[in-house]
């Protein structure tokens, strides 16, 4: 099968035949997958991780074995879904092997130095708080808030209603907001 077009006009359906067709085809098929979506995938693994070493290791992860599987699959489906959803369960696992446990994250939070810049600080805090949101809530914030899909993708993704989705969220913006109000006050 020849390219009539430029790979970036392809649809993802269309890479998915693409994948199926030829190793050469496959191999820019697979590159464009992975210019696309590559951003996404990471930064998913590392709000959810909050380890830059640990969020590559899944990275990479996540697209070998999309990269290994693709083909043994008879159909399409939602590549970027895909991609996130077996993130999450890379993320959960690492999760559970490393027995990662918040009172070590908020140690290490407490003995920083005292010159640390006031954004940073925020900015962790930040992502303390999101780790503290219920996982439904959590979820669907860092998809809707840090993913920028839409409230439809989310419900998708999540497999839940439209409004399902914006009510994740709303709770979500709510417990962070509750959860960064004592931090907040001190700043002023």
């Amino acid at each position: 099968m020849k390219l009539g077009k430029s790979i970036d006009k392809y649809t993802d359906d269309e890479l998915f035949v693409l994948i199926n067709s030829n190793k050469k085809n496959a191999d820019i098929a697979y590159t464009e997958i992975y210019h696309r979506y590559s951003t996404s995938v990471y930064k998913f693994c590392y709000f959810y991780l909050k380890n830059q070493a640990d969020a590559e290791d899944v990275f990479q992860e996540v697209f070998v074995k999309y990269f290994t599987n693709t083909d043994k699959s008879p159909e399409s489906v939602n590549i970027k879904s895909y991609l996130l959803r077996s993130a999450k369960n890379h993320c959960l696992n690492k999760l559970r092997q490393s027995k990662i446990e918040f009172s070590e994250v908020y140690e290490n939070l407490l003995t920083m130095d005292n010159d640390y810049l006031e954004e940073k600080e925020l900015k962790e805090q930040i992502r303390l708080s999101i780790d503290l949101l219920d996982e439904k809530y959590r979820e669907a914030f860092i998809l809707k808030e840090i993913e920028n899909m839409t409230f439809k993708e989310v419900g998708e993704h999540l497999n839940i209603t439209l409004s399902g989705a914006q009510s994740r969220v709303v709770r979500a913006k709510e417990q962070l907001i509750s959860l960064l109000e004592p931090y907040l006050k001190e700043l002023k």
